[in-house]
């Protein structure tokens, strides 16, 4: 299976331990990539892709869910330069840079209830691992953009704040997808259509966490 890294390492492998418990006797080989998958060329059963929308034709792609990033920075790095209250005051900070195959990384539009703005963005770090840019972050590097289920924990226990609290930014749909052309045997096709019920629950679960934490 493939999977875009952070989405992999916060909802994937949980996944696996859960379908485990009821299926012992099925084993994963798991890779978590940043890149658009090419399940054809690499062999793949299933990938777990977050994007703005899938419309590859080789690709039976199911929708589980949307999700969306939340701009974040350190207790100390606020205290030390100062908290944004509009999305050009950015302009002044140091804006720490998430990859990603789905999104212009330098170009970030935040969503309001009343506007969306636009706003291009540079800083000292670049990476392209979710996990990694909330170390940064944390560390008190500088503002970055994180997807909910990377930023969840650290929004719980103190170490980021939620920047620009009534924006997110990049909204995207989570989908599980494999080859149109290829034969699902019984065993991927259930672990599908597990996907496609426990991905929905720790989506909206998450969501409902940081509305909780605002």
């Amino acid at each position: 299976m493939h999977s875009f890294a952070g989405i992999g390492q916060q909802y994937v492998l949980p996944a696996i331990v859960q379908y485990r418990k009821a299926h012992p006797q099925v084993t994963f080989e798991l890779t978590l990539s940043q890149q658009m998958p090419q399940l054809a060329r690499e062999n793949g059963d299933v990938s777990l892709i977050s994007a703005s929308s899938l419309s590859d034709p080789e690709l039976v792609a199911h929708d589980v869910g949307v999700t969306f990033s939340v701009l974040c920075a350190s207790p100390a790095y606020l205290l030390k330069h100062g908290t944004p209250r509009k999305p050009a005051d950015l302009l002044l900070h140091e804006c720490l840079i998430l990859k990603s195959p789905a999104f212009d990384s330098r170009g970030w539009t935040l969503h309001s209830p009343e506007e969306t703005t636009e706003v291009q963005v540079d800083g000292p770090v670049r990476v392209n691992v979710p996990g990694s840019l909330a170390v940064a972050i944390s560390e008190g590097l500088g503002i970055g953009m994180l997807p909910v289920y990377a930023a969840i924990d650290g929004l719980r226990d103190g170490t980021l704040v939620r920047v620009l609290p009534n924006h997110t930014v990049q909204a995207s749909n989570v989908y599980v997808a494999y080859r149109s052309r290829t034969y699902i045997d019984a065993r991927t096709r259930a672990w599908v259509e597990f996907l496609r019920a426990y991905l929905p629950q720790v989506i909206a679960r998450d969501l409902n966490l940081l509305e909780s934490l605002t």
